[in-house]
């Protein structure tokens, strides 16, 4: 890392939001991660080292203006920072990172500016945030965190490797019928269902009907995009279909209609739960995949 000296341009102090910060550290860090990438409309790349605990978060191509960054997410960059050491970094240069500290740990925080050169900066070029992380287990799941944020979703779904770790418990939706942990950038409760399902990647989906195809679980996620089936709604109804090929080609599950019948193979507990009373989401949505007409 290059050593910096500080630069001659005075404090920028930021008053915190009290509503922000009795938020879990978790979603605070959720919604700054999200609303940085709303403004530079990408997904963030990252990486955590473990030697120095420090997970950066970076946004390639874009340019911010110090100034204007910190009057329009200063509150959020503070309340995270005053937890955890957080910096903003970026290149001023050909070959120069300026970088920006958030100082301070009560209500008012403050960000000074630094570089190799101790000259004035104001612009920072390929933007990125450095997180000082308490423990690597923490570190690792902020950098998971990072690569699930996605400017079209609000929604970060996780699975659950993280379940043991308080930092993460404290963030998820109390969601317990559910396979994967949702975690809102905002309040408990005040997501929406829809939007919940739409941010599940096509590798999460197919591991759902990987779940049920093998044990049989239909998990909460099938129901709520029945229903979102049923009202009408046919979007992201197709990484469903193609989630559910994947999982029986990988499965050996095969479905064969002869004579006006269906004949399963390679599923003992799918053959098991078809036909009984009381189908669950699942398996309508597996016979109305099969056999649409």
């Amino acid at each position: 890392m290059q050593n910096k000296r500080k630069t001659r341009q005075p404090a920028i102090f930021v008053r915190l939001d009290p509503a922000q910060n009795n938020l879990p550290l978790a979603k605070r860090a959720a919604m700054l991660f999200w609303e940085l990438s709303n403004q530079f409309q990408q997904c963030p790349q990252s990486c955590y080292s473990a030697e120095q605990n420090t997970l950066r978060v970076i946004f390639n191509n874009s340019c911010i203006d110090i100034s204007d960054l910190l009057d329009q997410y200063g509150p959020i960059l503070g309340s995270v920072g005053r937890e955890l050491p957080l910096s903003i970094t970026g290149m001023t240069g050909p070959f120069e990172e300026g970088e920006v500290r958030c100082q301070g740990k009560k209500d008012d925080v403050f960000f000074e500016r630094f570089s190799p050169s101790g000259q004035d900066i104001t612009l920072l070029q390929d933007f990125a945030l450095e997180l000082g992380c308490p423990s690597p287990a923490e570190g690792m799941f902020f950098k998971d965190m990072a690569r699930h944020c996605m400017a079209q979703h609000s929604f970060f779904v996780f699975d659950r490797r993280w379940d043991d770790l308080t930092l993460a418990k404290e963030a998820y939706e109390p969601l317990d019928l559910f396979y994967y942990r949702y975690l809102f950038p905002g309040e408990a409760g005040e997501g929406d269902f829809n939007e919940m399902i739409a941010a599940l990647s096509l590798s999460k989906i197919q591991h759902l009907w990987e779940e049920y195809l093998r044990e049989g679980v239909a998990y909460e996620e099938f129901a709520r995009i029945y229903e979102q089936i049923q009202s009408g709604s046919q979007v992201g109804t197709h990484a469903w279909l193609v989630g559910l090929w994947q999982a029986m080609e990988g499965a050996g599950v095969r479905v064969r209609l002869e004579n006006g019948h269906f004949q399963v193979t390679g599923s003992n507990t799918l053959l098991q739960k078809l036909g009984y009373n009381n189908p669950s989401a699942a398996e309508k949505l597996f016979l109305k995949f099969m056999f649409p007409n």
